[in-house]
């Protein structure tokens, strides 16, 4: 099945993936009708952000809403209502039930997938002494004014780093969608009660060296967490996932296991170095379209979340829009693509 494609897609660059155009259509579709967004989860609360931003009056259902609507023949063109469906996870029944009264793509609703919107990356995974958090609240300031950004993701190594910037945090929890992804590797690593500002928490230990029997305190806080703060998903594979599953820990993914960063798989696969022991699947769904702009502990600009030392640059974030900076991420996309790690969609 073709992927389906954003709505400025064509005429947007690998270098700078915000696409505004479909936030001036909304504008003006809902001239002359009522924007109704779908759904009550994390994508839906991401499009909140951005109708309020952009003044852009709204009305929000569930999905459920919107079956019943169409089962009690509430929903026709002619109602003259315009949709975003933002739930994953029932998407393809929106679509068709929506299909069912004659609506039509673009022209009576969009889905998530074909309007993009953009969280901010502050990647902290790199040890780091301090942080000034007078110039990461400029960050924050000037990223957030964005009319595509919703969130930000945080991603460190441990809750004690992230809670020194709880100060910043605490300013944009009601203007931003706040996630904060954990790659712990040991238990100390681990105390969710220091992230106050977090609206969502994964722990990401996909790529942790599991042993069973010697890290049983590990296991145990990782439990503990889950149930004590439902913000909490676990993420993990192997053993570790079916531990989590036979026990009914709760919120717990499958995620792939591969490197902390792309930077050697890349290199490899362009040289036809032998590849082992990574999951990834040729030709899948790349974010770093939406998961834009980036920065490392520093607040140095970043061409993509995907990469370490290879993204890495000297550029700040009045940086995002220069020629310079935008070429030497064009080139690190266009790499990537030519090796099928991931492709822009």
């Amino acid at each position: 099945m073709a992927q389906e494609m954003s709505y400025a897609y064509e005429g947007c660059k690998l270098s700078r993936p915000f696409e505004v155009e479909w936030i001036d259509i909304l504008k003006k579709k809902i001239a002359n009708s009522k924007l109704i967004l779908v759904g009550n989860g994390v994508t839906a609360y991401e499009f909140t952000v951005i109708f309020k931003k952009n003044k852009l009056n709204f009305e929000q259902i569930t999905s459920q809403d919107f079956f019943d609507d169409i089962k009690n023949n509430l929903i026709s063109k002619n109602n003259k209502n315009f949709y975003l469906f933002a739930s994953p996870s029932l998407i393809n029944e929106l679509k068709s039930s929506a299909n069912a009264v004659m609506l039509k793509s673009k022209e009576d609703y969009f889905s998530y997938k074909q309007v993009i919107r953009n969280r901010f990356i502050l990647d902290l995974r790199e040890p780091t002494i301090s942080f000034d958090l007078n110039e990461l609240e400029r960050v924050f300031q000037y990223i957030s004014k964005i009319p595509t950004i919703a969130g930000i993701d945080i991603l460190s190594t441990n809750s004690i780093l992230v809670s020194k910037i709880e100060p910043v945090l605490k300013i944009y929890k009601s203007t931003l969608h706040i996630k904060i992804i954990l790659f712990p590797i040991n238990e100390t690593q681990i105390d969710t009660a220091l992230l106050k500002s977090a609206e969502t928490i994964e722990l990401n230990c996909a790529s942790v060296n599991f042993d069973e029997k010697k890290d049983q305190n590990f296991i145990k806080k990782l439990r503990e967490t889950l149930r004590l703060d439902k913000r909490v998903v676990l993420l993990a594979n192997g053993r570790l996932k079916a531990i989590a599953d036979e026990c009914n820990w709760g919120a717990v993914y499958h995620e792939k296991k591969h490197p902390k960063y792309f930077d050697e798989l890349l290199i490899n696969l362009e040289t036809g170095s032998y590849v082992d022991n990574i999951e990834f699947k040729e030709g899948d769904m790349c974010l770093s379209r939406r998961m834009f702009p980036i920065f490392d502990e520093k607040l140095r600009l970043k061409t993509c979340s995907l990469y370490g030392d290879m993204a890495k640059t000297n550029h700040k974030m009045n940086d995002l829009e220069i020629n310079d900076f935008m070429e030497k991420r064009e080139k690190l996309c266009t790499r990537c693509i030519n090796k099928k790690i991931h492709r822009m969609i």
